[in-house]
């Protein structure tokens, strides 16, 4: 429709009702009056940037004049008269743009500057009813529906109410709400998480959950907004329901669930979109119980200072523990590895250490027996192996901490943030450390190191030393042999057999070598030696 055909309507004051709806208010207030930062409504599909170039009809029908520009609203319009039409657009469309401006800055400074500013232009040169001003208020505050119940009670105060009444609800609130609801649904849903959470904060816990999420959830039940409403749960008191809330996911997304690499517990990875900036973790299996408390425990710590995922919900299904956590999107550092990120890295596994929990111990032959033994065979030439690592492991000196003791890159974030903790045990550091190191890339001079003395030393206040060191610098790598003998990788357990021999004969564990390679000559790696 072009704009030569709305003048053509047979409807009274044409002229002015078509200018008010393409572009004198409306333009003023949308594009000037909104948000200044035009890049902003970009993300929701507009672009106001275009409609200054734009034809009279692309206004019309992509501003907020979206609402009133059917031939039928427009010969709706005809009934009202030219004075409450103008008080009408003005109030109704500058409510609006309140409100949308609103929720991208929802600061109690930014409402306070707004009702200021909708005040000069919402005060009239009459004076109006108790009704219809009682509505502009709920309109320069962004209460859109109380502001529609007001309008229709002033509306019926007045002549020709029954045709004002219909044409206010059916042509220009319902698709005006529509639109801001559209709108309001797209955007960043942290602002909405603030709100939340603020009402958490005060002991208010029936307005977000009783009001607040069933009307966003019934208007929007998409997967994003229902992790939106798991995720405040799991911020409040009302863990029956978090734990319900989980389930359905979960239940929707089952045949989703997997195991990624070398996992023991299946995991579904829930990437959000922009909205949510994380991901949701679920994992289901054994052991979540105590990566739960792991997390909860660091996540609390100071000296931590989050960085770990926060533990949401732990919860027991017949034969399965179920853990959900919440993460920023990232990558892990199997690909990047580097020496900024590396020390960065040793800093968060100083932070690990330094905290005081109660675990089991971690047994390095078991780990070695499943790793190496168990993949390749032949147990009984394996023995002598065994023998000679297990006097080493009994000379052992110092202080046992929390380990996370499958610390790989593959394990860490790119902004340094340690996950999977479910294989969390005491012992001593040394495995950990130079479990990082046996990757391929990761830097091997000893800065890093440096790094994670001088702050686990800050940490705890005393020197700290790494006494067994030397024992990890050939346990670790003989346990990378059997994982990539596992995945059928020739290039890296033959390069880790190499590293294992290389590092025994640097270390003077020489005792070792022997019957590393009895073993190995006894396993089908001897045709590839």
């Amino acid at each position: 429709m072009k704009i030569e055909d709305l003048l053509d309507l047979p409807i009274k004051y044409k002229k002015t009702t078509t200018l008010l709806l393409a572009g004198l208010y409306t333009t003023y207030t949308f594009l000037n009056e909104i948000n200044p930062n035009l890049e902003e409504f970009s993300k929701f599909g507009l672009d106001p940037s275009s409609y200054i170039s734009s034809s009279s009809t692309k206004l019309i029908l992509e501003t907020l004049g979206i609402s009133f520009c059917t031939n039928l609203t427009l010969q709706a319009l005809a009934f009202i008269k030219k004075p409450r039409l103008i008080n009408l657009l003005a109030t109704l469309t500058t409510g609006s743009a309140l409100t949308t401006r609103h929720m991208f800055n929802p600061s109690p400074e930014s409402l306070e500057s707004l009702i200021e500013f909708a005040e000069e232009r919402l005060n009239p040169p009459n004076p109006h009813s108790i009704e219809e001003d009682k509505a502009k208020l709920h309109l320069m505050k962004g209460e859109l529906g109380l502001g529609i119940l007001q309008y229709s009670k002033y509306l019926e105060t007045q002549k020709e109410k029954i045709s004002d009444q219909s044409i206010f609800i059916k042509f220009i609130s319902a698709p005006l709400l529509k639109r801001l609801y559209q709108i309001r649904s797209k955007k960043n849903i942290t602002s909405q998480f603030e709100y939340i959470y603020a009402c958490l904060e005060a002991g208010d816990e029936s307005t977000p959950f009783e009001k607040i999420w069933p009307r966003i959830i019934n208007n929007n039940p998409s997967l994003e907004i229902k992790l939106a409403h798991a995720l405040s749960l799991s911020k409040s008191s009302r863990t029956e329901e978090a734990q319900n809330a989980w389930q359905e996911i979960i239940e929707n997304q089952k045949e989703n669930l997997h195991r990624i690499g070398q996992s023991r517990n299946e995991v579904l990875e829930i990437i959000a979109s922009e909205e949510l900036r994380g991901t949701v973790i679920i994992k289901r299996g054994n052991n979540l119980g105590k990566e739960s408390y792991v997390l909860s425990e660091a996540y609390k710590s100071t000296s931590v200072n989050k960085l770990y995922t926060p533990a949401l919900v732990t919860y027991y299904t017949k034969d399965k523990e179920i853990l959900i956590t919440f993460r920023r999107a990232a990558e892990n550092l199997d690909s990047r590895i580097n020496e900024e990120n590396t020390k960065a890295t040793m800093i968060s596994l100083a932070r690990l250490h330094s905290l005081k929990l109660k675990l089991p111990e971690y047994n390095p032959l078991s780990e070695l027996n499943r790793r190496l033994i168990e993949r390749l065979g032949n147990f009984e030439e394996a023995k002598p192996l065994l023998y000679e690592f297990k006097k080493l492991l009994a000379s052992q000196e110092g202080e046992k901490v929390t380990c996370h003791c499958d610390f790989y890159p593959t394990n860490v974030l790119d902004d340094a943030t340690i996950i999977d903790l479910e294989t969390a045990a005491l012992h001593y550091p040394s495995l950990d450390i130079e479990n990082f190191r046996t990757h391929p890339n990761a830097p091997q001079d000893e800065s890093s190191i440096k790094k994670y003395l001088e702050h686990r030393s800050e940490i705890e206040g005393r020197k700290i030393d790494l006494r067994n060191r030397h024992i990890y610098r050939v346990l670790c790598p003989t346990f990378q042999i059997g994982s990539f003998f596992a995945k059928d990788d020739k290039e890296n357990f033959l390069g880790f057999i190499e590293t294992t021999l290389e590092s025994i004969k640097e270390t003077g564990l020489t005792q070792l070598r022997d019957p590393l390679m009895y073993y190995l000559n006894s396993t089908p790696i001897k045709a590839l030696l």
